[in-house]
């Protein structure tokens, strides 16, 4: 039974072979395509890091191995071959990153400086740093999520203003209703016994114009009426 890392074994000896077949003379436009074929069969590895490091690393071992190929005579007609593995790279995680990069600088030791070879140094060192940053940036946000504690002290600050502004009208409508106080009461019930001595006098002096109106009648003397102007002047002139 095939397991992961035979398939991804498999997957590199057909790289191989494509590659094998190219012109090395006028191969770059052909390399191109194969390397593009790479990226896209490196993208159907699962996106769980941690189940594809395997078969990954066996992937690379088999791709340095075939572009070492002839460097102890002083042959490099594989070294291209490591621009193909490099898209591979962006799947690694980082110990198996650190261990290729051992493997590449003791086998590769004496064409450290070819195109080929820094380019997929590259890829192994820029990739680590990538997923370095990726480890980090959920701690910061953690960070500044963790930090933010001044909402719960507005929404403390909203609820008491509200609270003010719910007892205010009932502190008004306590105000505006009148209250009888016994002050009230008592000048009321003065009043009304000035308005009862009023009324008294009232009928005495009724009394004394009774009284005055008889007296005059006694006396004989009549006076004249003012109701009327030519009455008025007939008693005079009589």
């Amino acid at each position: 039974m095939i397991n992961s890392e035979d398939s991804a074994r498999t997957v590199c000896l057909c790289l191989q072979q494509l590659y094998a077949g190219l012109d090395l003379q006028c191969c770059d436009g052909e390399l191109m395509e194969i390397r593009l074929l790479a990226k896209k069969l490196a993208m159907n590895f699962s996106i769980n890091l941690r189940l594809v490091r395997k078969p990954l690393l066996s992937l690379h071992q088999d791709g340095i191995r075939f572009a070492s190929q002839g460097l102890e005579k002083g042959e490099a007609m594989n070294l291209q071959f490591l621009e193909i593995l490099s898209e591979f790279s962006f799947k690694l995680l980082q110990p198996e990153r650190k261990q290729l990069l051992m493997i590449l600088r003791r086998v590769c030791s004496s064409v450290l400086n070819n195109s080929s070879v820094r380019m997929y140094e590259r890829s192994l060192n820029s990739g680590s740093k990538e997923t370095a940053k990726t480890s980090e940036a959920p701690v910061s946000k953690r960070r500044r999520t963790h930090s933010l504690e001044t909402p719960a002290v507005i929404s403390h600050t909203h609820h008491d203003t509200d609270d003010e502004f719910t007892d205010r009208p009932v502190h008004m409508k306590s105000v505006s209703r009148p209250q009888s106080s016994p002050l009230s009461q008592s000048l009321q019930s003065h009043l009304g016994t000035l308005s009862l001595g009023h009324g008294d006098g009232s009928d005495e002096d009724d009394d004394d114009i009774a009284d005055y109106s008889d007296e005059d009648s006694e006396t004989g003397i009549t006076l004249p009426s003012t109701h009327g102007s030519t009455s008025f002047l007939e008693d005079l002139f009589v």
